[in-house]
């Protein structure tokens, strides 16, 4: 279970999901891997905080708002 939510709720949700994948103890990495694991639209970005990686994860937010916005 990923504190409140169990997996196999998260099995179930068919919305389109990006996770930025976390690097620190509130976001821990596993927690994101998990999480887009288990989410079946679900899309992880590992490389997006810090530099030289800023650019492609803004570049990974405005491809999935292009593609899933209506």
């Amino acid at each position: 279970m990923l504190y409140s939510v169990p997996d196999e709720a998260l099995a179930h949700i068919a919305t389109p999901w990006l996770v930025l994948m976390g690097i620190d103890d509130f976001h821990p990495e596993p927690v994101s891997r998990r999480l887009a694991g288990l989410a079946p639209g679900a899309e992880l970005v590992e490389q997006w905080k810090v530099e030289p990686h800023v650019a492609d994860g803004r570049a990974a937010v405005d491809r999935f708002l292009a593609a899933h916005l209506v």
